[in-house]
């Protein structure tokens, strides 16, 4: 049986969601941007993981990502990102600008393909400027 945990980083003290999804990595501390309340977040920093980790919690941030909310429908995001630039390979390219047009398609290619890695490089400067100067990101 398949079972979702749904996980949320939220102040204890104000009630602010701070992070939606299920975090793979990151800060082991931030500052609530509302409160200011310094708090643990119970993830692993990058430079915590090994070099095996790393690879896998790459290539998994990349193809459902955490932030998306539940990992299942992140990963049916993408899945769907996936068909549809499968099909520009392919006879689904035509019908593909016949229906959403080139703009659309762009876009598509855009969210599919450079968004993820861009994301990911930027999650995980977050976790290493927390680990290298040791002050929490705000959140």
């Amino acid at each position: 049986m398949l079972y979702v945990v749904l996980r949320r980083i939220e102040c204890p003290s104000c009630r602010r969601v701070l992070r939606r999804g299920l975090p793979r990595f990151g800060p082991r501390e931030v500052k609530c941007r509302s409160c200011g309340l310094l708090m643990q977040t119970g993830l692993t920093p990058w430079a915590g993981l090994t070099a095996g980790k790393k690879v896998e919690t790459g290539l998994m941030e990349i193809l459902a990502p955490s932030r998306l909310g539940k990992p299942v429908y992140a990963l049916i995001f993408q899945v769907l990102i996936l068909i549809v630039l499968c099909g520009l390979s392919t006879f689904g390219f035509l019908l593909d600008v016949l229906l959403c047009g080139w703009a659309a398609c762009a876009a598509l290619l855009l969210v599919g393909l450079i968004w993820p890695p861009i994301r990911l490089i930027r999650l995980i400067r977050e976790s290493n400027a927390h680990t290298e100067t040791g002050l929490p990101p705000t959140w």
